[in-house]
Formats: C-alpha cells, structure tokens, sequence
C-alpha cells in the first residue's frame, strides 16, 4: 500500500509538472511572437518615415519627364485685315523640361519673341512659333506652326488704332520708363518734356520728312531735353507701329515684341516748335502727355 501511495504522489507530481513546463513554453513563444512582431512594425515605420522624407518620391520626381508642348507658348492669335498680318502673344510665364531640356520664353530686339532651348546639343539654340494666314479666307483660322507641327487658332482683331484715347495710361508707363532708361544711358540728366502719338493710315508716317524708304502707320514719340557742351537740344525716343486690340491692349511692340526704339537728335530746343515739324510728318498728331 505504502509503495501504491509513493506511485500515485510521484504520478501526481508529473501532472502538475508538465502543464507548469507547457505554460513557461507558451509564454516564451508568445515573447518571441510579440518581439518578433514590434522589430517588423519599426521596420515598417521605418520605411513609412523614409517615404515620407521622400527618398522615394524625390527619386520618382527626378525621373519624371514632362511632354513637351509648344503651343502651350501660345496665350492669343491676333489678325489684322488690314494688312493681313497675324500676330502671336506669346504666354511669356511657361517654361518646362523635358528629356533633359529646358524650353522657356525669350525676346530681344534683333530676333524679337522665341522660346529658348537649353540643353545638352541647344546650348544657345531658339525656335519660333510661326503663323500662316493661308486658311484664313476660307476657315477663319490662323494655323500655328513649331517645326513640323501645326495647330489651328481662331484669331482676336488687331489694328493700328487711329484714337490715341484708347492707349491705356499702363501701356504709356511701361513705355516711359523703357525709353527714360534708354536716353539716361547716353544722357542721365535728360528730362522728358512731351509724348506724342502719330498716325498715318497710308503708313508712310516720317517717310517725305526723314526721306524713309518705307513709312510708319504710327509712332508713340517721348521727347526728352538734354544739355551737352553747354548747348540744350531734344531727343526722342519712339515706338513705332504698334498694334492694339479692340479694346486697346498694346500687342506689338512693348508687350509681345521687343520694343522698336529709334533715337533722333533734332537741332531744335523748342518743344512747340518740334511738335511743328511733326505735324508735317504725321496725318494726325496728339500731344497725349
């Protein structure tokens, strides 16, 4: 009996045991799971963060390449039937890249309006958005060309305006100071006087006085008084043919082109009586300021 009974303690130990043994090995595991399970969560915030400090993106961004559009240089087309010349207001804001290279608008006053290409190969190259006027009669449309490519464009009307009321008093500013900054280069104590606007509508303005070849429609003339050698005299700075939408904005000339300036010295002092001596070049003079 007694060894019966030192059999069944024994037997009862090993049973308490062994679920002792079980349990610490399920804990242990579980520990190992949770561990486990918090380093892959760090590891994944960690990438999280990484992607959000745009290691990714920024890589993603530097191989993108935008298409390239020409016509996006393109803000308006405008059509003067009076002379049958189409003009193109270049949207001077836009630039992209594009497989490498930068495409933005440029102007200077020997090539006028072009979009700039820089880039390797186009260190300095330029091309221009040219108008065709041919469909015109028949469609109503002006078709744009970059290269080889064409776009088809219903114009806005423009004109060499006869009423000098339409020029806004912005446009004359901006032309004020492009010419005040270009008399002061040769003479910096010059002092505008007067600002004329001319118009003849045959465009044989200044032709018979200055003995031009070819005329002018119009001419915005900024007379300045200057002194050299002791001698006071006046020059003039002009913008010539402009042409204007319907309702007045410049489009030649000062805001799509690069201004046509034209220095002149006259040998005359006397602001009346210069504006004498263009009433003979001009159908129409107006003093505008």
């Amino acid at each position: 009996m007694k060894d019966n009974n030192k059999n069944q303690k024994k037997h009862s130990k090993k049973k308490i045991i062994i679920p002792v043994i079980v349990i610490i090995a399920i804990l242990v595991v579980a520990i190992i799971g949770i561990s486990a399970l918090n380093s892959n969560h760090l590891k994944n915030s960690d990438s999280y963060t990484a992607d959000t400090d745009y290691s990714y993106e920024n890589t993603e961004a530097e191989n993108e390449s935008t298409p390239f559009d020409a016509f996006k240089f393109v803000e308006n087309v405008y059509y003067d039937e009076s002379d049958g010349i189409s003009l193109i207001k270049y949207n001077k804001d836009y630039t992209v890249t594009s497989d490498g290279c930068t495409y933005s608008y440029a102007a200077d006053e020997k090539d006028g309006e072009y979009i700039k290409i820089e880039g390797p190969g186009y260190s300095s190259d330029s091309r221009t958005l040219e108008p065709d006027n041919s469909l015109y009669t028949s469609t109503g449309k002006i078709r744009v060309y970059f290269r080889d490519e064409g776009r088809d464009y219903t114009p806005l009307n423009c004109s060499y305006q006869i009423d000098p009321d339409i020029i806004s008093n912005n446009d004359i500013d901006e032309m004020s100071e492009i010419a005040t900054s270009k008399i002061t280069a040769e003479y910096p104590l010059a002092n505008l006087e007067a600002v004329y606007y001319g118009y003849d509508e045959g465009g044989t303005g200044d032709q018979d006085v200055y003995q031009i070849e070819d005329g002018h429609y119009n001419e915005i003339k900024f007379v300045f008084s200057y002194v050299e050698n002791g001698q006071k005299g006046l020059k003039n700075v002009s913008f010539y043919d402009l042409k204007y939408t319907d309702d007045g904005e410049v489009i030649q000339g000062i805001k799509s082109i690069a201004p046509v300036v034209k220095t002149t010295i006259s040998s005359i002092s006397d602001v009346d009586e210069y504006e004498e001596t263009q009433r003979e070049s001009w159908r129409e003079l107006t003093k505008i300021r």
